[in-house]
């Protein structure tokens, strides 16, 4: 048997309320589907289907395309000539009539081009014989250039646009005919080189530096060098006073323009590979390796060096998590006779580095040691002694 789903549902009217955002509601006697919004309200999905001539401001009906079709045709039909525009007044209408528009009345009306040029409907201007605005045409050939006749005599005079001479060859007198300034002659001077006369007409410069010419000197505090500043592109002027300290730093001091190695200041960090030729020496409490891997040249590695009257344990440890924070390694136990070197692990508390490893309390547990052989040999007699040893030779 299929599963039937039934949405909540009721007349519209009196449709429950949704149990929350998203809970379909059906209107059974409007055949609409809501959507719940809240526990207090819904909203309908869908719209109105409106097949009337006249569209109205609904924002619930959506119009059919014969609606729609019907009321564009019925808008169209009211002003589909020039006449039924409201902003046009079309008299009397001509062959090649012009549309203008008269700001007198607001309204665009028909008009014809008359006077000395009239246009025809094909939109080609002819001008009169006689013109108002021209003696006679009769010197304008069809390609508009003046084949005789004379303006003002020979030349054209400057008041009229023109140069008041007949050539322009040296028409311009410098200072005479320009205003403001002009450069007559460009001369290089130390350390600057031209590549042109350093005068006559039409001379193109380009000017560059030639640093070969200077004379050396001695720089001291207070000189100047020439830059370009990277802000703005510009070149400016700074005191090698001023440089010099954009060299100083961590262990780099500046003062009158010399910079110094200061020993005195700590050295935080060094980003990249950090080469010292020579010994290392750190006069610290501490020396914190963050490294995968510490190499170390020498076969044998020495510890407990400020030991000097056997006062405290020596060895090794280390730190790692079971139930807790422990520690397990390795050390001589100065407190019991012979001075046995110890495995311990379990450790809740780190051995101090300078001090014994508690025995017997804080976890402290002796280490398992697992080996293949080992070999005893007595300070005097050639042989060892085992004690505190469970031997199993295992069953067969």
């Amino acid at each position: 048997m299929a599963n039937i789903i039934k949405f909540k549902r009721g007349n519209d009217s009196s449709l429950p309320n949704p149990t929350g955002s998203g809970e379909p509601l059906w209107s059974e006697d409007l055949f609409k589907l809501y959507v719940g919004v809240n526990s207090s309200s819904s909203k309908w999905v869908g719209a109105e289907i409106d097949n009337g001539t006249t569209l109205g401001t609904s924002q619930t009906k959506l119009a059919t395309q014969y609606a729609i079709k019907t009321y564009v045709d019925a808008q169209v039909d009211t002003a589909d000539a020039l006449s039924e525009l409201a902003d046009t007044a079309i008299t009397s209408p001509a062959d090649a009539s012009l549309l203008l528009y008269d700001t007198g009345t607001s309204t665009w009306r028909d008009g014809a081009m008359s006077g000395d040029a009239t246009i025809s409907d094909t939109g080609a201007i002819t001008f009169a014989a006689t013109n108002t605005n021209l003696t006679t045409l009769a010197n304008v050939t069809t390609v508009g250039t003046i084949a005789t006749g004379t303006w003002e005599g020979t030349t054209v005079a400057v008041a009229q646009g023109g140069t008041g001479a007949t050539s322009l060859d040296n028409l311009i007198t410098l200072t005479t005919h320009t205003a403001g300034d002009y450069v007559a002659t460009v001369t290089g001077g130390v350390g600057v080189d031209s590549t042109a006369a350093i005068s006559g007409e039409g001379t193109t410069h380009t000017l560059s530096l030639d640093l070969s010419e200077l004379s050396a000197a001695t720089m001291a505090s207070g000189d100047k060098v020439a830059f370009v500043d990277v802000t703005d592109s510009s070149s400016k002027v700074e005191t090698i006073d001023d440089i010099a300290t954009l060299f100083a730093g961590t262990g780099l001091t500046a003062a009158s323009g010399v910079i110094s190695v200061d020993a005195a200041q700590a050295i935080t960090s060094v980003t990249g590979d950090f080469t010292v030729t020579g010994d290392l020496i750190v006069s610290g409490d501490t020396v914190t390796a963050n490294v995968a891997t510490v190499e170390i040249e020498d076969p044998m590695v020495r510890v407990a060096t400020g030991n000097a009257a056997d006062t405290y344990d020596m060895g090794l440890y280390g730190k790692y998590v079971a139930t807790g924070t422990k520690y397990a390694g390795i050390f001589r136990d100065r407190s019991v006779t012979g001075d046995p070197w110890t495995f311990f692990d379990t450790l809740s508390t780190e051995p101090a580095a300078a001090g014994d490893v508690t025995v017997g309390s804080n976890g402290f547990e002796y280490a398992p040691l697992r080996c293949a052989d080992i070999t005893g040999s007595g300070a005097t007699s050639g042989y060892g002694t085992l004690s505190g040893f469970d031997i199993d030779g295992g069953s067969y």
